[in-house]
């Protein structure tokens, strides 16, 4: 189980590192089109 969990602590390591810069740059591009297009 300790494998598992090692699995686990690692996607959420990426998942943290991959997810939260593409939702900052996601929101901050989807702004500047709104403001674009605004």
């Amino acid at each position: 189980s300790t494998d598992l969990r090692k699995e686990l602590s690692l996607f959420r390591n990426c998942y943290e590192i991959v997810f939260v810069p593409v939702i900052s740059v996601a929101s901050t591009v989807l702004l500047k089109f709104w403001h674009y297009l605004l």
